[in-house]
C-alpha cells in the first residue's frame, strides 16, 4: 500500500500542480503574461472584419476572464482545482491558437480572391485593348 501512496495522483494532476508551482515561483508573474499574450492575439483578431470570428474571439475571452478572475479570488482553492485550472489554460490556449489560425486563413483567403479580381480586372483590360487592335 505505501507504494503506491506515491503516485495516487496521476500524471495529469502532478503535471497540474508543477503549473501551479512555476505560476507561485514567478509570482504570478507568468500567468500575467499568460493573459497578456491571449488578449493582445485576440484583440488583433477582433479588428479584422473577420466577424464570423467574433463569436469565437468572445467566448476565448470569456473562459480567460472566468479563469483568471477564479485564480485571484480562490488562491486558497487552486491546489484543489488545480487540474481542473491547468485544463483550462491549455483549452483557452488551444482556443486562441485555432482562432488565430482561422484568422490567418480567412485573412489569406480574401487576399487571394482580391488578387484574383486584381487579374481578372487586367486581364479584361487586356482584352480590350486586343479587340481594339
Amino acid at each position: 500500500m505505501n507504494q503506491v501512496m506515491p503516485i495516487w495522483e496521476g500524471t495529469t494532476n502532478v503535471l497540474s500542480l508543477d503549473v501551479l508551482r512555476a505560476i507561485d515561483k514567478s509570482h504570478g508573474s507568468v500567468l500575467m503574461s499568460y493573459n497578456k499574450e491571449v488578449t493582445e492575439r485576440l484583440a488583433r483578431i477582433k479588428l479584422t472584419p473577420a466577424e464570423e470570428l467574433h463569436d469565437s474571439v468572445n467566448k476565448v475571452y470569456q473562459s480567460l476572464d472566468r479563469t483568471m478572475t477564479f485564480a485571484q479570488q480562490h488562491t486558497d482553492k487552486l491546489e484543489l482545482a488545480a487540474r481542473d485550472f491547468a485544463f483550462s489554460l491549455s483549452r483557452i490556449y488551444m482556443g486562441k491558437l485555432l482562432t488565430y489560425y482561422m484568422h490567418m486563413m480567412w485573412v489569406s483567403t480574401n487576399r487571394l480572391l482580391e488578387l484574383d479580381n486584381e487579374l481578372t480586372q487586367t486581364d479584361k483590360r487586356s482584352d480590350q485593348k486586343l479587340l481594339r487592335i
